[in-house]
């Protein structure tokens, strides 16, 4: 059977993908999950197909975007350029010695500067030495403010006090306010301090990328230089981070042999034979082996970093069962009358069999609650864990005997060290006094220990629930694989203002497959019903064309209006807002679309009060008017396929004329849509969020996307949920999403973003802390009551006292609310019981 597992496992080794290792993060089967999902399964499976109505003869690449990255660490925004592709870059971030210093206000540190940037430059990108070409793969702060000229090593050397206060004024003109460099004012968003600069390098096509990967780890991080300024974080993104977890794998490889050796030598000194010793490690093996194939080929789960938690959590649980089994066999092996081996291996079952079934089961039922909780690594880990005890359960009833029968026929000749520990250990006792001064202790003292826990469990109860409580830690609330990798506490509280982005989506709907208990994709795809099984000719207004065109005047005209107040002054919202989208949803369509400076006119009559959201930036579906992007060469993905089907002989201001005798909505539609993506062509992060798609080829309409960049201002702590759950409301309620709502009444329409990633895993965290843990002590009340009576209600309580002791150790240590520390938890959860069923049984 073992031998049939390795080959298989060999012959199946493509499909084991690892790459997987760091995924899973997200969660599913809630409201604000699903839509996030469906956000990421729109970004992800864009098409350059699906930007017009019509096919085009030139290959183009399909789906720019596969792997785009669903995650997005609110404390870092993801660094872009509008005139680069969507790069997954690498964040080193430097501060200088002396708080108070700034890049420019000595010309030797900026020279310094500027030698350490080529340098980086050379090593770790590809980038062309040709005049004017932006380098997509390196950005920093020096080429920036050269604008491209940055040529060589001697325009640092040749660098004047002029050239310096030219730059420095160059960087404040573009700090407060749009500059002719756009890409240094971009890059001036994401500094915090004045005595704080970045670099960005992307190095995923880089030859040498493994190289330079351990080269900006071990050789950069708090490294000083010329004792001006130093390294003081590393942002990795998704992928560095998963080849960097496989180099301290490596590089730890040493201590993960000397804690097996360890493992190996506590089996010695509790089980004391050899021969039974073999037989556990087989016993590991095989059931490590068959979970693996039933959980990657049967289950067709992805292998996730918690799978390695899985393992360790087992390796605890097999080490009691193999001390059970070794006792039990050790008690009727060493019985005084003349039992056969049959009658010995019989009690040895039915003893073994009642230590083990309540045990065990109590940890599968813990896990099988955990698994509820929809957070698809959480989820991976408690199914590999019950596959794991399961299946070694079932191994263990089959091995064991036969091992033991074979120990009892051939015991003269097999190695044991059993007389030889049992002295040692005897020894011991002997020369500190162990067996008496234990026992001492205990009797003697038994209202002052009975005190003392009882203070110990007190203390606990207030430091969970009074100080510190259990907080989460948004920032790295997924899994942290590098050492130093933390941003520290007081960085993340001081986060006071967010940017980010809530994409709309008015469409067609579209079916999500129903969730599985087996996440076999965490994804949906997008599967379009409703609207294929309607023919070209229908004469049903429920679809998205129709419903789009009959209200393109107010829609527009209600993202002008906005426009237009945001470019006055900041926009304001309070949750009960009506006016604005009863006033747009009726108003005339008899109006031309283009004529947008009619419609600045009108005002809002409610004065808004409510600052929590604000509207830092919005671009109107079908506004022609001024935009402040710059169109500059670049090689962006979409670029090239918007500029070859440009048509600019169309005159959308003839066509979207309301002259209901030549008015033809549908090719107004079509008209706008090529404008508005050749206005924004050099731009792939804002096309993929914004305007019309046409899937299948299909001249119809599917959906359309419209993102507003909202500044959200924390009133406390990034870290309270009660400010996620504030802003998710405010959304949900505010007159934006009233109006999208009533303008497409018919239609699917729901909004999300990249962040509520966060959002959506500290809903269930939040779940798993208040509602799951007090079913999980419910449940091992009842399943011990069944096994021991009415002692069962004792051993649940020395169960919660026991957790509750070890979760406020954790919390002690600073330990957060995040996925991997939510495993640790369910782990502590299960020892402690598994302790406390051994006693009470």
């Amino acid at each position: 059977m073992t031998s049939i597992c390795v080959v298989l496992l060999i012959y199946k080794r493509n499909e084991i993908h690892f790459e997987h290792l760091l995924k899973g993060f997200q969660a599913h089967g809630t409201k604000s999950s699903d839509e996030y999902r469906k956000l990421i399964a729109l970004i992800r499976e864009t098409q350059t197909t699906h930007l017009f109505p019509y096919p085009t003869d030139k290959k183009f690449q399909q789906t720019p975007y596969s792997s785009f990255n669903p995650h997005i660490n609110p404390c870092s925004k993801r660094f872009y350029l509008s005139t680069c592709p969507i790069l997954h870059y690498t964040e080193l971030i430097f501060d200088f010695n002396n708080k108070s210093t700034t890049l420019f206000d000595d010309i030797d540190s900026f020279k310094s500067i500027c030698k350490f940037e080529w340098i980086l430059r050379m090593k770790f990108t590809n980038c062309s030495l040709t005049i004017n070409e932006s380098c997509c793969e390196f950005i920093g702060p020096v080429s920036l403010l050269f604008d491209g000229h940055f040529i060589s090593l001697e325009q640092c050397e040749n660098l004047t006090l002029n050239q310096l206060e030219d730059y420095h004024s160059k960087w404040l003109s573009c700090n407060s306010s749009l500059c002719s460099n756009y890409q240094l004012h971009h890059y001036l968003k994401y500094l915090q301090s004045s005595s704080i600069f970045k670099f960005f390098i992307n190095i995923e096509n880089n030859i040498n990328k493994t190289e330079n990967l351990l080269y900006l780890y071990n050789n950069l991080y708090n490294k000083q230089y010329n004792n001006q300024f130093y390294l003081i974080h590393i942002n990795f993104d998704s992928y560095n981070e998963q080849f960097m977890f496989y180099y301290f794998l490596r590089t730890n490889l040493p201590l993960l042999c000397l804690t097996i050796s360890f493992y190996i030598l506590c089996l010695l000194l509790f089980i004391k034979n050899i021969f039974f010793i073999l037989i556990i490690i087989l016993h590991i093996y095989i059931t490590i082996l068959l979970t693996s194939i039933i959980y990657i080929y049967l289950f067709h789960f992805p292998l996730v970093i918690l799978n390695c938690t899985s393992i360790t959590l087992y390796l605890f649980i097999i080490f009691i069962d193999s001390f059970l089994w070794y006792t039990c066999w050790f008690v009727n092996n060493h019985r005084r009358d003349d039992c056969t081996i049959n009658r010995i291996i019989e009690n040895l079952l039915t003893q073994t069999f009642y230590y083990l079934v309540p045990k065990n089961l109590t940890a599968i039922i813990i896990l099988v609650i955990t698994y509820t909780n929809q957070i698809i690594v959480l989820q991976c880990f408690t199914v590999f864990s019950i596959l794991l005890i399961t299946i070694s359960f079932f191994i263990s009833f089959t091995l064991y005997p036969i091992s033991f029968i074979f120990i009892l026929r051939h015991q003269s000749s097999i190695p044991t060290i059993e007389h030889f520990l049992h002295r040692f250990l005897t020894r011991i006792k002997n020369i500190c006094f162990i067996d008496h001064t234990i026992p001492y202790l205990i009797v003697r003292f038994r209202a002052f220990w009975l005190t003392l826990l009882t203070l110990i469990s007190c203390i606990a109860f207030v430091i969970i629930f009074q100080w510190p409580k259990l907080q989460f830690n948004v920032c790295r609330i997924t899994f942290d694989s590098l050492p130093f990798h933390m941003l520290n506490e007081k960085s993340i509280t001081n986060i006071k203002t967010l940017d980010i982005d809530i994409t709309y989506y008015m469409g067609s709907y579209w079916e999500v497959p129903h969730e599985s208990i087996i996440p076999v994709n965490d994804i949906p795809i997008l599967d379009y019903n409703s609207e294929n099984k309607m023919t070209s000719k229908s004469t049903s207004t429920h679809t998205f064309e129709d419903t789009l065109g009959n209200n393109l005047a107010s829609f527009i005209h209600f993202c002008s209006e906005l426009k237009s107040l945001q470019r006055k002054q900041s926009i304001e919202y309070m949750i009960n807002e009506r006016k604005l989208s009863y006033k747009y949803f009726h108003q005339d369509t008899n109006s031309q679309i283009l004529n947008n400076n009619s419609f600045y006119g009108s005002s809002i009559e409610n004065k808004l009060n409510d600052t929590l959201l604000t509207i830092n930036n919005i671009h109107c579906f079908g506004d022609l008017s001024p935009s402040n992007s710059i169109n500059l060469s670049s090689n962006t993905k979409f670029s090239s396929i918007i500029i070859h089907n440009e048509n600019k002989s169309i005159d959308c201001s003839y066509i979207c004329l309301l002259n209901k005798t030549i008015y033809n909505p549908i090719e107004c539609i079509k008209c706008l849509n090529s404008l508005y993506y050749n206005l924004y062509k050099y731009n792939d992060l804002f096309i993929i969020k914004n305007g019309l798609r046409f899937i299948n080829d299909a001249p119809v309409p599917r959906y359309l996307l419209q993102t507003i960049n909202y500044k959200w201002n924390i009133l406390n702590n990034i870290n309270n949920i009660y400010e996620w759950q504030l802003l998710y409301k405010i959304l949900q309620t505010n007159f934006i999403e009233k109006f999208y709502s009533k303008i497409f009444l018919d239609m699917s329409f729901w909004w999300s973003s990249e962040i509520f990633s966060t959002y959506t895993i500290m809903e269930q965290l939040q779940q798993e802390k208040f509602f799951l843990f007090g079913i999980k002590f419910i449940i091992i009340l009842i399943i011990l009551s069944l096994f021991t009576g009415i002692l069962g209600l004792y051993v649940a309580l020395t169960t919660l006292f026991n957790f509750i002791t070890s979760i406020a150790i954790l919390i002690l240590f600073n330990y957060k609310l995040t996925i991997e520390n939510m495993s640790y938890f369910t782990i502590v959860l299960i020892i402690c019981s598994q302790y406390s069923i051994l006693y009470s049984i």
